[in-house]
């Protein structure tokens, strides 16, 4: 399998990015959905297999970290970096971005 094959990214740090787009009533339902999962959902988030990168923008993002780090937590093969940048941590802090995810991509 190719590294890109077995890469999950997940950028959590800033649902709102996707919450924005569509009808208001899809934005009203993935709101929905982020602020109140399903259970069933978190509970399924211990059978993913894939690698996880999960990023987080530390104390200024719009998410809080508790919840970030709870969902690393649950993926058996997650590893979470934080980076103090808030929303857009990749244009925010580029250097430290690549910093923290060029070693999860040589593995």
């Amino acid at each position: 399998m190719s590294k890109l094959g077995s890469l999950a990214l997940v950028c959590a740090d800033n649902p709102a990015a996707f919450l924005g787009t569509g009808p208001a009533s899809h934005r009203s339902a993935r709101k929905a959905q982020f602020d109140d999962p399903d259970p069933a959902r978190r509970e399924g988030l211990a059978r993913i297999r894939a690698r996880i990168l999960a990023i987080a923008g530390g104390a200024t993002s719009p998410v809080p970290q508790e919840r970030i780090a709870e969902l690393a937590r649950r993926i058996p093969h997650c590893r979470l970096v934080t980076i103090e940048a808030g929303h857009l941590v990749h244009s925010a802090r580029p250097r430290e971005y690549v910093a923290g995810v060029a070693p999860f991509l040589k593995r």
